[in-house]
This record gives structure tokens, C-alpha cells and sequence, in this order.
């Protein structure tokens, strides 16, 4: 199979959106669903704590690779 030319995959949004704007509607994590003032603040709660969770995850990560890395090169100096 051959793979998605660069272009078409940065403009692959842009057409979800255009075709399928059922995919455009926002998530239940930002609209909490029942009562609005109630859902939305609980919604946007969860969204920030979603939020954090990635970019600290990611933080992570990315310090331990660094460090696994620190550790195989001083391993073999």
C-alpha cells in the first residue's frame, strides 16, 4: 500500500470536517451531557486534568529516556 502524500494528510481534517461533520462536534469530556452549568464545569474539569496527565506523561518520558540514555553512554566510556 502506498502511503498518504504529505498534502493530503495535512488537509485530511479539513475534509473530515467538510464530509463528515458529525466528527466536528465537540466530546462529552468538554460538554458534560445533562445540565449544562453543572456538566460544563465538570467537563472542563476533566479536560484540564486530562490536559495535564499527557504533558506531564510526556515530561516523563522524556526525562527517562534522557537518563537511560546518560546511563548506557557513561556504562560504555
Amino acid at each position: 500500500m502506498k502511503e498518504l502524500p504529505f498534502r493530503l494528510l495535512r488537509f485530511l481534517p479539513f475534509l473530515s470536517i467538510l464530509f463528515l461533520p458529525a466528527t466536528a462536534w465537540p466530546c462529552a469530556v468538554c460538554f458534560g451531557g445533562k445540565g449544562m452549568p453543572t456538566g460544563f464545569y465538570r467537563g472542563f474539569f476533566i479536560a484540564v486534568i486530562v490536559t495535564l496527565i499527557i504533558t506531564f506523561s510526556l515530561i516523563g518520558a522524556l526525562v527517562r529516556t534522557i537518563m537511560q540514555v546518560e546511563k548506557h553512554r557513561a556504562a560504555n566510556s
